[in-house]
């Protein structure tokens, strides 16, 4: 690499030299550290490439916002802010500016650092936006050889919130405290900690509940089911029973269980049968003109018990081959 810009696909070094700030640009090399010897390959550039541009477009996007944007800048372990006033003046005597009103917070107290540093940034600002970095606007300074760089960019991230937004004193929040705002973040951090645990204890019973809804549903799906089989097997028995009792037995004396040749007998003197001849004149009919005595004469010669025969409702059965019920 040369002048900070990616070089041929040759063999570089065992490390490839990278930023670690939150400026990234396209022609810059990659976030991190490669301790592999080997070229990554002409791949691996595009597809970083292409995540640079993105990155870049996107930056450029919110600090083009006519809003105010607080953008924390990271670079070689140190933290500062950068303020982007991009709305438009409040004030009728001022004209909106192109650039917008830009703030610069560094609590360093080594100028030589401090320089560094706003080199850095303001070469990223200039190279991404045309923008050109103001010096540092802060008064305080954080102690030298400390690492509260980061709470002091907290406080004046939410000083330039109450001062740009509430209309508050630049001066409202005091003295930035690093032991005030590493107990804010403690705090925050803890109350972050236990609405984690409040969210994951309300997931679990949540899965709790819904896993006994499963289960009662399973259930009542299996009971539901079980009771259909049921009905389904009494509409069998049902219709087994129906038909076993329409069956006629084999030695239950009726029209049903005769012959043929009997059945067409009964049915002749059934029909034609005066119900007196001269074989029965003095009598009340015989199995040749009266159908009853017909009916019990042929059941008996088909070998049906007569003290059953005798039992029967014999108009019943001739009613039968009037319907034609008996095949």
């Amino acid at each position: 690499m040369g002048g900070g810009r990616w070089g041929t696909t040759k063999r570089i070094g065992r490390v490839l030299e990278v930023l670690r700030s939150f400026w990234s640009w396209s022609d810059r090399p990659i976030l991190g550290t490669i301790t592999n010897e080997k070229w990554p390959g002409e791949a691996f550039v595009a597809a970083f490439m292409k995540t640079q541009t993105k990155r870049a477009e996107l930056l450029k996007k919110k600090l083009g916002m006519k809003k105010v944007v607080l953008m924390p800048v990271h670079f070689q372990n140190h933290w500062t802010l950068v303020v982007v006033d991009g709305r438009e003046s409040v004030e009728p005597s001022v004209e909106t500016s192109v650039e917008p009103r830009l703030l610069y917070m560094d609590s360093l107290r080594t100028e030589a650092m401090v320089l560094e540093v706003w080199t850095y940034v303001n070469e990223g600002l200039t190279e991404l936006m045309g923008w050109s970095l103001p010096t540092r606007w802060n008064a305080a300074r954080q102690e030298l050889g400390s690492d509260t760089c980061g709470t002091f960019v907290l406080h004046y991230m939410e000083q330039c919130c109450r001062a740009l937004l509430q209309q508050e004193p630049w001066s409202s929040l005091g003295w930035p405290s690093h032991a005030v705002w590493g107990e804010r973040v403690c705090k925050l951090a803890r109350a972050m900690k236990a609405e984690q645990e409040k969210i994951k204890t309300e997931e679990e019973k949540e899965e709790i509940k819904k896993k006994k809804l499963e289960d009662k549903t399973k259930k009542a799906a299996a009971a539901k089911k079980k009771v259909e089989e049921v009905d389904l097997m009494l509409d069998d028995l049902s219709v087994i029973a129906d038909a076993s009792m329409k069956k006629i037995p084999p030695g239950k004396p009726c029209m049903e269980n005769l012959s043929v040749n009997a059945k067409a007998e009964v049915l002749k003197v059934h029909l034609t049968g005066a119900g007196l001849c001269a074989r029965c004149r003095w009598t009340s009919g015989c199995n040749e003109c009266d159908g009853p005595h017909a009916v019990w004469y042929w059941l008996k010669q088909e070998g049906f018990d007569a003290e059953l025969v005798y039992q029967i409702d014999v108009e019943a059965e001739l009613k039968k081959l009037d319907t034609n019920d008996v095949d």
